[in-house]
């Protein structure tokens, strides 16, 4: 029993490792890192202690929106892997999607961080193809 434990925790790791790597990791720090080509010019430039001012909530927001699926929800951020509990508590009970509300405020802080004008065209696409590929999915339904 105790080695049957051991491999359901192992594939429990690597199921939220896949979501987190391949979704908002992807998101927010891969493809920036591959598109753009983003340097911090002056650390002490306004817009950066703007931009983590704007960034850390929507971190908070994203963490607090995992460690529910975590805890209550069965199943991770992932299409292909979703809850099996409904999640009715803390932002869910106000937002439809607080993971990505929480991604979107992060890119565009990232954004702004960077002084990035084609990082802000990307996270404006990102937005965009987001506000119209979930309705899409509740229409299917």
């Amino acid at each position: 029993m105790g080695s049957m434990t051991k491999r359901i925790k192992v594939f429990t790791v690597f199921r939220w490792l896949a979501a987190l790597l391949l979704l908002p990791i992807n998101v927010l720090i891969i493809i920036p890192a591959i598109l753009f080509d983003l340097e911090i010019t002056d650390f002490n430039y306004w817009t950066i202690w703007l931009s983590i001012a704007i960034g850390l909530p929507g971190l908070v927001l994203a963490i607090s929106c995992v460690r529910l699926f975590a805890t209550l929800g069965g199943g991770t951020p992932a299409p292909w892997d979703p809850i099996g509990n409904l999640i009715i508590i803390g932002p869910y009970r106000y937002v439809r999607n607080p993971m990505l509300s929480g991604v979107i405020i992060m890119l565009f802080s990232e954004a702004l961080f960077f002084r990035s004008l084609p990082f802000l065209f990307y996270a404006i696409l990102f937005t965009v193809i987001n506000m119209v590929y979930f309705p899409s999915l509740k229409n299917q339904d």
